[in-house]
């Protein structure tokens, strides 16, 4: 909060401290405080303290004043401080003035207003078995419970992440949650494909970005959960299909590069084969996976074929329209020059039967 002037005052001071003196400066913005303070200070980077350790130090707290605490319970205080240990001290104060002595994790969600691990795990679980409602019925529980949509959608995002990071053992330190909650993690990591976490958190995403600009909240967060229902049904048709279809429909776009290289019509598409032809197609609930820009190139590719399938493509076709092009620029060119527009205005000027408009125009052209 000093400003330059004061910044300066101080630097006086600070050039010729006291033996006894210790400043100590402590701030969130060190861009703001001038070089000449920087270079005589002795600078010490504080971060946020991890929840990991909060928890430690809660539980020691509770071990001193004799309370008895559910890991959970101080890892959720510890999540709810956001790395500022006197904010987590505040918060357990007050959970132990409600709670007394004994400390649980039903109390703490209770008293902080937080929404229980359960929901997503069972939500989770339900779009796994493609149980839609079962979906929407879990989303309508949490509503009633008085959490509005953008909190929820924030805390599955997180859940999905916290299985994502479980589906590796070298991420797994990633994870700050108990040791119940990490089993949990863990064996719900093993039923949940990577395409399917990827996906949805893609859509959480894109739903949490559009959400301001919804005018029906509720029906944009239902739509989200309608299509992470159906992620295990597009993944299945894009891989029998759609990934088939583009690479058997990329090839003849090779012939067509060839077929405008040397003169003559090209080559006829050759015909699709059985497999071709049974190969289902991706419905549409495909392109809600990250493969939309797969899939448009695909029918891209594809029109393009039936296009060049019509047309026979030949080099003098190509040369014969670009020389008429240019003979039509050309043709522009001439018309707005100098003695095209003075011949054109003599040949009007001819034709008028009066003499003195006759000669009016005459002397507009020679001036």
């Amino acid at each position: 909060m000093l400003s330059n002037q004061a910044f300066n005052a101080f630097l006086k001071t600070l050039e010729e401290p006291p033996p006894y003196a210790i400043f100590i400066l402590a701030t969130t913005e060190k861009h703001k405080i001038i070089p000449t303070i920087l270079s005589r200070c002795q600078i010490f980077d504080f971060r946020r303290i991890a929840i990991n350790d909060m928890v430690l130090h809660l539980q020691y707290i509770c071990k001193q004043e004799g309370i008895e605490a559910e890991e959970d319970a101080l890892h959720i205080i510890a999540q709810k401080a956001d790395g500022a240990l006197r904010d987590a001290l505040s918060i357990f104060d007050r959970i132990t003035s409600f709670s007394g002595k004994s400390i649980r994790y039903a109390d703490v969600i209770d008293n902080l207003n937080v929404l229980d691990y359960d929901y997503y795990f069972h939500l989770t679980d339900a779009l796994l078995a493609e149980d839609l409602p079962a979906v929407l019925n879990v989303f309508d529980q949490i509503l009633r419970k008085g959490f509005e949509p953008d909190v929820f959608l924030t805390g599955l995002a997180e859940h999905l992440r916290n299985v994502l990071v479980c589906k590796d053992e070298a991420t797994l330190a990633l994870l700050e949650v108990g040791d119940n909650l990490r089993d949990r993690y863990r064996k719900q990591a093993t039923l949940a494909p990577s395409s399917f976490l990827l996906t949805a958190l893609s859509l959480c995403n894109d739903c949490d970005i559009n959400f301001k600009m919804a005018r029906h909240k509720r029906l944009h967060v239902e739509m989200s959960l309608i299509k992470m229902s159906h992620i295990g049904q597009a993944v299945k048709a894009l891989q029998n299909g759609g990934i088939a279809a583009f690479t058997e429909k990329k090839t003849p776009d090779a012939n067509l590069g060839t077929a405008i290289a040397k003169p003559g019509p090209a080559a006829p598409h050759p015909p699709p084969t059985e497999t071709a032809e049974k190969s289902p197609r991706p419905p549409s609930d495909a392109t809600e996976l990250n493969s939309e820009q797969l899939n448009s190139v695909a029918s891209e590719v594809r029109l393009g074929i039936r296009k060049t399938e019509k047309l026979s493509l030949r080099l003098e076709d190509f040369e014969e329209a670009v020389a008429l092009e240019e003979a039509e620029m050309a043709t522009r060119e001439s018309r707005l020059s100098q003695e095209n527009i003075q011949t054109a205005w003599s040949e009007y000027s001819a034709g008028v039967e009066s003499p003195s408009l006759r000669q009016a125009m005459n002397q507009a052209k020679l001036g």
